[in-house]
């Protein structure tokens, strides 16, 4: 989802609770929703320099009672803003009530009883909603606005963002649909509400489309748009197209948008650019010390294990053992065992294995036959037969393969009895014999 904000929703509790999550994204976008010019709005709010902070004022003293309906009737009774603004008060009051539900909807019945009941303040309180993730309460409240007055474009585009970011792509498109159909021109807030839903829905395909009918129409793309493309194109592991649209908003997206860059960097890590480790420490550098993920660590160990770089790859990982940060993935460990076993480094895995055992990382029997084998091609034989016991302590059971790494190994060195031993031992498991066991 790009955003969900939400606050618990029981009957007996008026606006007394607090949010739960402040995601920043989240408020542009509905203050974007409610700022829209509104057709059906008549605001007045030059009418007074100091509307703005009057209504704020008024806010301030609902918040203070919030659980006690007889003085929020009170004050509302009291306030000369309301009768002396008309909608331009209720509206402005709703909007900034929009994180408190239940006291915009209080607010909103006296609108109604009033005559007050506008488009406008059906937006507000559907933005009071969408704002707090009450997405059936929004739904609902549309339907009843419907039978009461005409719904405008702010309405329309409150809709495209709940259905949006609820990946249910066939009703925003019906709304979409139904824009045309109200002879409704659609505006930016449209078609961004329609490429972030697509891309929440990961269907990058009808993104691509979107973005140039945008180009080719009199809606052009703005920012939001190339960032909702940056991130689509990120997932989607077209980094090539993703770098194109970085271009564009590289400035903003270096000061502002941190999550972003870590999308991005995600991308490069999955795909096969071949100076993929460079472009990832660029943007590596953007990323405050402090806004640590510990997923983009892991996926960090991987690459550096994947290209071969056992310095980097060691760095990451005991800066993950250092912040707790785990691996429970068994692709990424037998990219480190590869690593390893590529660089000879038979005494750093030794070490390793140790340290991810005790931080409970994702222990798998490659990585024991790993050490196995490297003992083996330099003759400690010893060493490896000890491998045998670190695997017992972990409750791993050798395998077959576990027993002709050390058949091999005795083999290739004349350890004859040794040899016999195993045999015996592969008897006794059920394993079938080598080929080569009877040879002189």
């Amino acid at each position: 989802m790009i955003f969900e904000v939400k606050v618990d929703d029981g009957e007996n509790m008026v606006g007394a609770q607090s949010l739960k999550t402040n995601i920043k994204a989240a408020i542009e976008k509905i203050t974007k929703l409610f700022t829209e010019k509104d057709p059906s709005a008549s605001y007045r709010f030059d009418e007074e320099p100091n509307f703005i902070f009057d209504v704020s004022k008024l806010r301030d003293k609902l918040l203070e009672n919030a659980s006690d309906l007889v003085k929020i009737e009170g004050i509302l009774d009291s306030s000369y803003l309301l009768p002396r603004h008309g909608s331009s008060a209720f509206i402005e009051l709703l909007n900034q009530l929009r994180s408190r539900p239940q006291l915009a909807l209080q607010l909103f019945m006296e609108a109604a009883s009033m005559g007050r009941r506008t488009a406008s303040t059906y937006n507000a309180l559907m933005s009071a909603y969408l704002y707090n993730g009450l997405d059936w309460k929004c739904r609902k409240l549309f339907i009843e606005m419907k039978k009461e007055v005409v719904p405008t474009i702010v309405t329309y585009n409150i809709l495209t963002s709940l259905y949006g970011r609820l990946c249910l792509v066939p009703y925003m498109e019906r709304i979409f649909l139904e824009i045309k159909e109200a002879n409704l021109s659609p505006n930016i807030t449209t078609y961004n509400n329609l490429s972030s839903g697509y891309v929440t829905a990961w269907q990058f395909d009808k993104m691509e489309w979107m973005y140039a009918f945008m180009e080719q129409g009199p809606v052009k793309p703005d920012i939001k748009t190339h960032l909702y493309m940056l991130r689509g194109y990120a997932h989607w592991k077209k980094v090539d197209k993703m770098e194109s649209i970085y271009e564009l908003v590289k400035d903003h997206v270096n000061e502002k948008d941190v999550v972003l860059v870590r999308t991005m960097i995600a991308a490069y890590c999955d795909s096969s650019d071949p100076d993929r480790v460079g472009k990832i420490e660029a943007l590596m550098k953007i990323i405050p010390e402090e806004d640590y993920r510990a997923w983009l660590h892991v996926k960090l160990i991987n690459v550096y294990a994947q290209e071969n770089l056992i310095e980097r790859m060691q760095s990451y990982i005991n800066d993950g053992f250092n912040r707790n940060t785990r691996v429970v993935t068994k692709n990424v460990m037998l990219a480190i065992i590869a690593t390893f076993f590529r660089c000879n480094a038979v005494e750093e895995l030794a070490k390793f294995v140790k340290q991810a055992e005790s931080a409970r990382w994702r222990i798998c029997r490659s990585l024991y036959h790993c050490k196995m084998v490297m003992y083996s091609s330099q003759n400690r034989l010893e060493e490896m037969e000890k491998v045998l016991e670190e695997m017992e302590q972990s409750n791993i059971d050798p395998s077959k393969k576990t027993f002709l790494i050390m058949y091999r190994a005795y083999t290739d060195y004349g350890q004859r009895t040794k040899v016999e031993q195993v045999v015996g031992a592969m008897f006794k498991h059920g394993f079938e014999i080598p080929g080569d066991v009877f040879s002189s």
